[in-house]
């Protein structure tokens, strides 16, 4: 989801964060605009940053291979997995420049049963002093470390989920349908792209009667990418 509207206060606390602690964890339920915001911090921090998109990634290993692909100049098989880690984390430490890793959408690592490994490979890389390390997940994880900064995100407040929808779907100006659409959609950002889109297509009473009988059909449903379904 490209669209950020609002999260100055957000923006404000994950850049303080990030100074505070090697590792911050955003999560939050789905569509509530995790990659956005950490789209966002990346760009308004003005380091280099390296984003992985962990979306159908169930084992640290594939983590670990992104890490390999993005940083050994050459391909390296390792057979053990911890001395591969050592040698990417060598590597990141010789680019001497200030660095940002992002993990995105990492839920199903951290629920997998490799789940550990990721947290091994986290704090690897929080130990580097060039290195920050962004994740975003639909969960937490389940280890608090001194290093590791929770960081849950909640849904949009009533005016920026108007000023989203409004910017999605400039040619609706009645501020009651706004109102209603934006009720019905709860905050969620992904949710209110959705619906605005629908405007166009469908008519806005339309729109409204479909997310007030099958809100949750009409968000999930299959017309849309995996990705930005709600459900």
């Amino acid at each position: 989801m490209a669209f950020l509207v609002g999260r100055v206060s957000e923006i404000k606390e994950l850049r303080e964060k990030l100074q505070q602690h090697k590792i911050v964890v955003i999560h939050g339920f789905k569509g509530v605009g995790k990659s956005s915001i950490a789209r966002e911090l990346c760009r308004q921090i003005q380091q280099p940053y390296y984003w992985n998109d962990l979306r159908n990634v169930s084992t640290a290993d594939e983590v670990l291979q992104y890490l390999v692909r993005n940083f050994l100049k050459e391909a390296i098989v390792l057979e053990d997995s911890k001395a591969m880690l050592a040698l990417v984390c060598e590597n990141i430490a010789r680019h001497g420049h200030d660095l940002v890793i992002v993990f995105d959408n990492a839920e199903d690592v951290i629920k997998g049963i490799e789940g550990h490994f990721f947290v091994e490979i986290l704090l690897s890389l929080s130990y580097l002093v060039n290195t920050n390390v962004l994740v975003t997940s639909d969960v937490k994880l389940s280890v608090q470390k001194e290093e590791i900064c929770d960081y849950p995100l909640g849904e949009l407040c009533f005016k920026d989920s108007y000023d989203l929808l409004k910017s999605v779907c400039p040619t609706l100006k009645d501020p009651d349908k706004i109102s209603a659409i934006v009720n019905l959609c709860e905050g969620i950002p992904l949710a209110l792209v959705l619906a605005g889109g629908e405007i166009g297509f469908l008519d806005v009473d339309e729109v409204i009667y479909l997310l007030s009988h099958y809100r949750l059909k009409v968000l999930s449903s299959e017309c849309y990418s995996k990705d930005e379904q709600i459900g």
